[in-house]
């Protein structure tokens, strides 16, 4: 995940190298899981509540997931050497109980094996400057 200011300053959320799995069944069912590699080690349990600063916020700020159906509207034609579109992902279940229930519309593009999601408008990062984020995935052979 990279995100990149109105200045050309980058902000890699999850770290610089994360790790991740993105699934697309072709019955148009999805999996998306991000986590930093330097993330923190739970010491054998999770404490369900928490105040601020505690250790569940440090897992939230490490890990995103969520999964649910999703659809591709293409904007280019097979063959093309860069296909380009929008997807469409129908949340059913996530790490963020707020995201259950919304549609993500992301622009994206797939040239061979690299897809990148774009994030569809500027975020505002932790520095309160304008961010426009993008994933990068690479699929594995």
């Amino acid at each position: 995940m990279e995100s990149d200011s109105e200045g050309g300053d980058r902000f890699y959320p999850f770290g610089e190298n994360p790790s991740g799995a993105l699934i697309y069944n072709p019955d148009g069912y999805m999996s998306a899981n991000i986590v930093s590699r330097n993330r923190s080690l739970s010491n054998g349990r999770i404490e369900y509540v928490d105040g601020e600063g505690g250790q569940n916020e440090v897992f939230r700020n490490e890990y995103i997931g969520y999964s649910g159906c999703y659809t591709v509207e293409w904007f280019s034609k097979e063959g093309d050497p860069v296909r380009k579109g929008v997807i469409y992902h129908s949340v059913e279940v996530s790490f963020y109980p707020d995201w259950v229930g919304s549609v993500f519309k992301r622009p994206f593009s797939l040239e061979g094996h690299i897809l990148i999601i774009a994030a569809p408008e500027p975020r505002v990062g932790p520095d309160g400057r304008s961010y426009r984020s993008r994933l990068v995935w690479r699929r594995k052979a």
